[in-house]
This record gives structure tokens, sequence and C-alpha cells, in this order.
């Protein structure tokens, strides 16, 4: 897996929307950085460390399993 995200990427692993992805980057819940207008891409370890998002424990298994 790559040590950057796309929101898309983020969705499918935790199962959400990408949507609800966004929600959570506008929110400051989860730590992304958009380039010149691009696409989010969300860092590995700041997905690992987004402990204030209320993840399943399904969810953090497939975060730590990356």
């Amino acid at each position: 897996m790559p040590q950057n995200l796309t929101v898309a990427q983020v969705a499918a692993l935790l199962e959400v929307t990408p949507i609800t992805v966004r929600r959570w980057i506008n929110d400051k819940k989860l730590p992304a950085k958009q380039l010149f207008g691009g696409p989010w891409r969300i860092a590995r370890a700041d997905l690992e460390a987004a402990s204030e998002l209320e993840f399943t424990d399904e969810q953090i298994a497939a975060v730590k399993a990356l």
C-alpha cells in the first residue's frame, strides 16, 4: 500500500463513503494534503493516528494491516 492514500482508497479501506472521508478532512478530524487543487492525499501515518474518529474494530484492524 502506498504511503499516501486517496480519499477513495481510505473510503474503501474503512468501508465508508468518500463523502464521509471528505467530511472528516473538512472537520479537521483526518489530516490530509491537497496540492494545487488536486486530489486529497492522506498519509498512512495520519490515518493510523486519527484516533478522534470513532473507528469500528474492523476498521482499526484494516488500518493496522496496511
